[in-house]
């Protein structure tokens, strides 16, 4: 199947962005240093980023791979839950460590803190078992807080983007089919903009994050509509310069238009032809750096193990360092959680990668053959 330079390395960068912002954030360390506010909005932007990615990534697959909807859906849900399963079970288990990390932290952030004392009164309250229960299903993400608090930040905070994920994968074959004619296109899109507005306006219920799908649609309609553009496109024989750097000082400017900057740049590189590539310019030659070297390449496979796994590792090793009762100041939290976040993840995500994430492709893939066999 046709790829897509790049693609895979920023997804590699994009995941160690948000372990990044998260450390930031957990670490309370931004209450010292009010500029590091920046990192953790880049953390947002980069999760926006990841969602124009999967409906792009999504579309494609569905395009060139004429596959019944249910070995489309089993093989999506293969590729997702079982690393997700043994993230949410570290995560449950983890839970009361985050409690304990919060508690004892002296600079702790405001925001986070009040997030795990909502949390803390979920579990007094007696609702972890419905916690448990929609986060198994994967449609933790759909449940308002007014009905389940903290529905899509239990357990594992990243994931309510994996929900968001599962949810987009139950409809994108009717979504990518609707707009690729002309004649549907109209319903499609005039249902996803009647879909945000009641989203914006309550109608589905208070979220905190835009964890249903209504709430991000937009987003996944950008990778959607730019593979379904690229024919038209075609490649590029130099890369756009002038446009990316104009988008991005108006972005200065306006920091929601920074996902879809990133997605400009991005795409720019994945659209340039072989001849643009092999050229002297100096944007391409520190992308293909940058988002084609092998390191690049290894990051973007083992992203999903990274993305999953990183909060249960930043709680732990957060709860441990505030444990220790040195006296360490704001920044020597920060330093040694995040040493210890970066290398556990890299330890730990390479051997959910390994054990669980790749099994469940292959198996994936397997059912998929033998589906493709047996008609």
């Amino acid at each position: 199947m046709q790829t897509f330079r790049g693609i895979e390395g920023a997804r590699g960068w994009l995941a160690w962005l948000v372990v990044l912002a998260h450390v930031v954030a957990l670490t309370g360390v931004r209450q010292a240093w009010p500029q590091l506010n920046t990192l953790n909005a880049a953390g947002d932007w980069a999760v926006s980023l990841f969602i124009i990615i999967s409906g792009f990534v999504i579309t494609h697959l569905l395009l060139v791979k004429a596959e019944p909807y249910p070995q489309y859906i089993g093989r999506r849900l293969l590729r997702l839950y079982p690393a997700y399963l043994v993230a949410l079970a570290a995560g449950i288990w983890i839970l009361p460590l985050g409690f304990e990390a919060m508690d004892s932290l002296e600079w702790q952030d405001a925001v986070l803190a009040q997030h795990y004392l909502r949390q803390a009164a979920e579990v007094t309250h007696g609702h972890l078992g419905w916690h448990v229960f929609w986060h198994a299903l994967l449609l933790h993400g759909v449940i308002p807080n007014n009905l389940l608090d903290e529905s899509e930040y239990f357990f594992l905070t990243p994931a309510w983007s994996v929900s968001l994920e599962w949810q987009f994968y139950l409809l994108a074959p009717l979504l990518v089919q609707g707009l690729r004619h002309r004649r549907w296109q109209p319903v499609v899109l005039g249902a996803a903009v009647f879909g945000y507005l009641a989203y914006r306006k309550g109608l589905f219920g208070e979220f905190s994050l835009p964890s249903i799908l209504p709430g991000s649609i937009g987003y996944f309609l950008v990778g959607i509509g730019t593979r379904l553009a690229i024919e038209r496109v075609g490649t590029l024989e130099r890369y756009p310069t002038p446009l990316v750097v104009g988008a991005i000082l108006l972005a200065l400017g306006a920091p929601q238009l920074m996902p879809l900057v990133g997605w400009l740049v991005l795409m720019s590189y994945a659209l340039l032809s072989d001849k643009a590539l092999a050229s002297n310019d100096p944007i391409v030659f520190l992308l293909r750096r940058a988002l084609d070297s092998r390191v690049a390449a290894q990051a973007g496979l083992r992203s999903y193990s990274v993305y999953i796994l990183h909060w249960v590792i930043v709680n732990l090793v957060l709860c441990l360092v505030v444990k220790s009762h040195m006296g360490l100041s704001s920044w020597q939290t920060f330093t040694l959680t995040l040493s210890g976040t970066l290398l556990l993840t890299l330890v730990g995500s390479e051997i959910l990668h390994r054990l669980v994430e790749k099994p469940g492709i292959a198996l994936g893939r397997q059912l998929g053959r033998k589906k493709a066999a047996a008609d």
